[in-house]
């Protein structure tokens, strides 16, 4: 998933008037959460990234990032937890998101929708920076 940032610097040696930076926001394929032995078998979660505002953000903004929160198994999953891990450039506003039970099943229109804002650094320089998401449940210690 790709976050596009609009940097305030100009680039003269390309002659453009600014310069992107993109900040990749790693979320778990739902393969490697099946996979993944802290989870209760037959409960399978998925974070995916749904929308950024606004698009693209600029160096010294707030963006506003959502994802969408599955339970794709078949056993319900409690006091599910997020975090979003922090880049030298991107900063979480907020801490911990407390989801709460995701029933088996869960997914589609009724899956959950986690909202994260991020505080971009002045400084970011143009490039990739990756974001990743930890996360819980209640019979798991964190997950990365």
């Amino acid at each position: 998933m790709t976050l596009p940032i609009k940097s305030k610097f100009c680039s003269n040696y390309l002659g453009m008037a600014a310069a992107a930076v993109v900040l990749i926001l790693s979320s778990f394929a739902a393969a490697s959460l099946y996979a993944n032995a802290q989870i209760p078998q037959g409960a399978a979660l998925e974070i995916s990234m749904v929308n950024q505002d606004p698009d693209p953000a600029a160096p010294g903004e707030l963006v506003e990032v959502r994802f969408k929160v599955e339970n794709n198994g078949s056993e319900q999953l409690n006091d599910v937890q997020l975090e979003l891990i922090g880049h030298p450039f991107v900063e979480a506003v907020g801490g911990v998101k407390e989801i709460g039970s995701l029933s088996g099943r869960q997914k589609g229109k009724d899956a959950v929708i986690a909202k994260f804002v991020l505080k971009v650094d002045e400084q970011a320089p143009e490039g990739k920076a990756r974001l990743r998401i930890k996360y819980k449940a209640a019979t798991t210690d964190w997950i990365l």
